[in-house]
Parts: structure tokens; C-alpha cells; sequence
């Protein structure tokens, strides 16, 4: 019973091709392992990472979203309660130039209702 109530509460997390491809990039088995059972980890406490706030506006993907930091990689998501649904849309080397984060982007997340919790 209690396994049951337990998954009732699970998130889907779902991976943009970005995030996709930064993860399968990811540079050795440790850093690969730690981001991995961190994205598990979203699959029950959605929240865990905190909301990116960057110092430079120019850091800042065209909407609200939360960071959850892995060794020196942020792992950059959105939260959709309605669908139980967590969107990572990027995976990024947080030692890399700030002001350029996301400027390769492509923003298909960018339809979550904006009155959504990041």
C-alpha cells in the first residue's frame, strides 16, 4: 500500500534534445552517475533544486525555472504541477561564460502557463 501511494506522487521527468544531448556528453562516469540520480531524485521532491536567479539578465532563459546543482553542472528545469511533469531543458557546465548560457537554446518549454511554479 504504502508503494502505491508513493508513486502516486511521482513526477514524469522528460529531457529536452538539449538537455538530452549535454547529459549523454556528460565527461566522466562520476559526474554521469551523480546528475543521474539527481534527475531520479526530481521524480519525488520536484523542488529540490532552488529558483535560478542569475546575477546577469543576460544568464536568464526567457522564462521562470529552477536549477539543481550536480558537481559543476547546474541541471536547469521547469516544473509543471497539472501534468506532474518536470522539464529539463538544459544541462550546463556552470564553469562556462554565464552571459552565453543560453543563448543556443530553443525554447519549446516556453508554453508552460507563466502562473506555473518554476
Amino acid at each position: 500500500m504504502l508503494d502505491e501511494d508513493h508513486e502516486s506522487v511521482r513526477y514524469q521527468v522528460n529531457m529536452t534534445d538539449e538537455a538530452f544531448y549535454a547529459y549523454t556528453a556528460l565527461p566522466t562516469d562520476r559526474i554521469f552517475s551523480h546528475v543521474d540520480k539527481n534527475l531520479s531524485l526530481l521524480e519525488t521532491t520536484p523542488e529540490l533544486g532552488h529558483e535560478y536567479d542569475p546575477a546577469y539578465p543576460a544568464a536568464r532563459p526567457p522564462f521562470a525555472c529552477r536549477v539543481l546543482y550536480c558537481e559543476n553542472y547546474g541541471v536547469y528545469y521547469r516544473i509543471d504541477t497539472d501534468t506532474r511533469t518536470v522539464v529539463v531543458f538544459a544541462i550546463e557546465d556552470q564553469r562556462r561564460n554565464p552571459l552565453g548560457r543560453f543563448s543556443s537554446y530553443e525554447y519549446e518549454v516556453v508554453s508552460l502557463p507563466e502562473d506555473e511554479k518554476s
